[in-house]
C-alpha cells in the first residue's frame, strides 16, 4: 500500500523557511546600506571640515578649505603649507554650488565661515555648511527620498 504524495511534509516546509530566513538575514544589511554610501558623502565632507577646524585650533593658525564641486577636488591652505586631494564620492553623488569654488575658513579663535555645498544623490539632497552661531560644520538634509 503506497500512498501518493500530494504535498510537502511539515519538516520540509520548516527547512525551507529556515533556509529562506537565513538568506534574508544575509541580504537585509546589504539592502539597507544602499543609500548609506550616498548620505555618507555629505557626512564625510562634514567630518573633513570638522577635522580641519580641530587642526586649526591645535596648530594655532588659520586654515582655508576650497572645494571645486565640478572637479571633485579639495585644497587646504595655511600659512606655510598647502595640500590637495581628489574627493572620492559614490557614482550617483553630485556636488553643486552657487559658485565655481566653495570656500570654508577656520581660524584658531574658533571663528569659522564659508559657503554652502549641496550634496545630491539619487536618495537625498543635503547641504554642508557652517553653523553661524557656533562656527561648526553641519549637514542638513533638505530632501529625502529622491531627487526629480
Amino acid at each position: 500500500m503506497t500512498r501518493a504524495r500530494a504535498g510537502f511534509t511539515l519538516i520540509e516546509l520548516i527547512i525551507v523557511l529556515v533556509v529562506l530566513s537565513g538568506m534574508l538575514a544575509i541580504i537585509t544589511p546589504a539592502l539597507g546600506s544602499l543609500n548609506v554610501a550616498e548620505s555618507d558623502d555629505a557626512d564625510r565632507l562634514k567630518r573633513i571640515l570638522a577635522a580641519t577646524q580641530s587642526r586649526t585650533r591645535d596648530e594655532g593658525r588659520t586654515i582655508e578649505v576650497t572645494i571645486a564641486p565640478q572637479e571633485q577636488r579639495i585644497w587646504w591652505r595655511a600659512a606655510r603649507w598647502d595640500s590637495t586631494a581628489t574627493l572620492v564620492l559614490a557614482e550617483t553623488t553630485e556636488l553643486r554650488a552657487s559658485r565655481e569654488r566653495v570656500v570654508f575658513r577656520f581660524d584658531p579663535l574658533g571663528r569659522s565661515w564659508g559657503d554652502s555645498l549641496i550634496v545630491a544623490s539619487a536618495g537625498m539632497v543635503s547641504v554642508v555648511s557652517i553653523e553661524p552661531a557656533t562656527g561648526r560644520p553641519i549637514r542638513s538634509t533638505v530632501i529625502a527620498g529622491g531627487v526629480k
